[in-house]
C-alpha cells in the first residue's frame, strides 16, 4: 500500500515522481495521493482471499 512506503507523499509527489506507480495517472500512489487522505487508511485491513 503507498502509505507504507516511507518515501509516499513526502519525497515522492506527482511533482517529483520517484517510480512508475506515481509517474502515471492511473497508477496506484498517484491515485491514492490525488483522492484519498492518508491518515484514513492506516487503521485498515483488508481481507483478500
Amino acid at each position: 500500500m503507498p502509505w507504507e512506503c516511507p518515501l509516499f507523499a513526502k519525497i515522492c509527489n506527482p511533482l517529483n515522481p520517484i517510480g512508475p506507480c506515481m509517474v502515471s495517472s492511473e497508477g496506484s500512489c498517484a491515485i491514492i495521493y490525488k483522492y484519498a487522505r492518508r491518515n484514513r487508511h492506516k487503521n485498515v485491513k483488508l481481507n483478500m482471499k
